[in-house]
């Protein structure tokens, strides 16, 4: 049965804790005087009961943790990710406050080398929430219900419209697209890269 903490006066020496600038606890100090020095009262040192002795693994916590964002993402509804990416792409609202500076940006990490997959799928999933949002306000019941849009679009969902985004971005790269928005040091970069 663990111990149970509570402050009092060292049962040994009569020093209250704060004398000995750590806890008391159970009649016992905890071993160290005041900024951490040893105490000289000969109190027993306080030893923690077993299970808060026990340590976690890292891996162990890294492990439960992926799989847990991994029941928390639920499953992919191809449809559902399909008209949310239409709707985006047919939104110009959306296009001219997130989409073009997406695709500019994205643009000037491919002309610097400096692109990656994963963090361009990451910067879509801000687009695909906005999106998701503005769906449920104009289609469905998203005005009296704010949570609406997470019901429809879910997080894997989501995440499946933005690797149709980023994949899309990609081939239009290489078809020759977007070298208009790219600034001019990222047009540089470009050209002496060959």
């Amino acid at each position: 049965m663990p111990t149970q903490r509570r402050r009092q006066d060292c049962a040994t020496c009569g020093h209250h804790s704060s004398l000995h600038g750590s806890p008391v606890y159970n009649g016992g100090c905890m071993g160290t005087g005041q900024y951490g020095k040893p105490s000289n009262c000969g109190c027993p040192a306080y030893v923690r009961p077993a299970h808060r002795q026990r340590r976690v693994n890292p891996s162990d916590f890294r492990a439960r943790n992926r799989a847990g964002r991994a029941a928390h993402k639920g499953v992919v509804d191809d449809t559902a990710a399909a008209e949310l990416e239409l709707y985006i792409a047919n939104d110009g609202e959306l296009y001219r406050q997130q989409a073009h500076p997406i695709l500019k940006n994205l643009a000037n990490k491919m002309a610097n080398g400096t692109y990656d997959h994963e963090k361009a799928v990451k910067l879509y999933m801000y687009l695909m929430e906005s999106g998701a949002k503005k769906y449920a306000r104009e289609f469905a019941n998203g005005k009296s219900d704010p949570t609406e849009w997470h019901r429809m679009f879910n997080v894997a969902t989501r995440e499946s419209a933005a690797r149709m985004f980023a994949t899309a971005f990609e081939a239009e790269w290489k078809a020759g697209s977007y070298r208009n928005d790219l600034t001019k040091a990222a047009a540089k970069r470009l050209a002496a890269r060959g």
